[in-house]
């Protein structure tokens, strides 16, 4: 069985287009009809590729004697890729789901913190302080606890991995499915952002305390941001796990989620030391837009 043969019928066998393999190769789709109809060979460097593409050893794809019924499978990709079954799955959507609730929930309690501070240093500064500290270790504990939880899927980002059968349906189905609930908690997100300071604007004509106002104000923006956070990293759940099987794209995203992780810690921590040294709570919530902006920019810049 020559090579143009087998590369067609491994595609075909793997449910990928000519479109597909090319993605996947690096090539045109040109270039794999080219292969397939026997007229032009691929490169070493592209065999290699195949090889790992379709778990099978080079010496396969090279020796016309052997056919699809004596496919030699390459062991050392065999031996390394992970494979995902609905129970590593569900696992992991559950897995997932606590995070999504639980790192959206520290970020609220960091943009909250200063309310216990600020409602109780009249009473008594050390309470008021002390309170305050708590407030942000328990957030800060939820990070650490949402991280430990997401280390038992860091082979995801790192390692190759395939699917058992059905598998990707399901998380296809569930991208699909969460499209929608997405745009719409994004949209709502948006709106308690805008109105949050518009209600601190507006409070100051009816004779209500600025505290009060910087009260309200912090919560609805904590709750824009929780209601946001959590509806990214539900999505990026289904998401990451599809898209992580290429490993050029587990690099690039690896880059990009240290830099995005750097970006939002920085953030926090400005956002919480200038407001406390200034006490100018309703004003410095304007760095999580900045810093919004900057991680679209750190977004295009990775996927270039």
């Amino acid at each position: 069985m020559i090579l143009a043969d087998k590369i067609t019928a491994l595609r075909k066998k793997e449910g990928m287009t000519q479109e597909d393999l090319a993605n996947k190769v690096g090539v045109s789709r040109q270039s794999v009809s080219k292969w397939e109809a026997s007229m032009s060979m691929p490169d070493l460097d592209k065999i290699i590729k195949l090889s790992n593409i379709f778990a099978v050893s080079t010496d396969f794809l090279l020796n016309d004697d052997l056919g699809m019924e004596e496919i030699i499978v390459d062991q050392k990709n065999e031996d390394i890729a992970k494979t995902i079954d609905l129970d590593l799955l569900n696992d992991y959507f559950d897995t997932y789901e606590k995070i999504a609730k639980y790192t959206p929930a520290g970020v609220g309690l960091a943009i909250i913190s200063p309310i216990a501070y600020m409602a109780l240093e009249k009473v008594n500064e050390n309470l008021g302080m002390f309170t305050f500290f708590a407030i942000i270790a328990f957030a800060v504990g939820l990070f650490v606890n949402s991280g430990f939880m997401a280390s038992k899927y860091e082979f995801i980002e790192k390692e190759s991995y395939n699917f058992s059968y059905g598998v990707e349906g399901v998380i296809e189905k569930n991208l699909n499915d969460y499209e929608p609930t997405l745009k719409r908690n994004v949209i709502i997100s948006i709106i308690i952002f805008f109105l949050a300071p518009a209600l601190y604007v507006l409070s100051e004509g009816f004779n209500i305390s600025e505290d009060i106002s910087t009260y309200v104000f912090l919560v609805l923006i904590a709750l824009g941001a929780i209601l946001m956070g959590y509806s990214f990293i539900r999505y990026s759940s289904y998401k990451d796990i599809l898209k992580y099987r290429d490993p050029k794209i587990q690099k690039k995203e690896g880059s990009l989620g240290k830099a995005s992780a750097i970006l939002w810690v920085l953030t926090i921590g400005i956002y919480l030391g200038y407001s406390f040294i200034t006490g100018n709570w309703h004003n410095s919530w304007v760095i999580f837009v900045i810093s919004s902006f900057i991680q679209i920019a750190i977004a295009i810049f990775f996927d270039k």
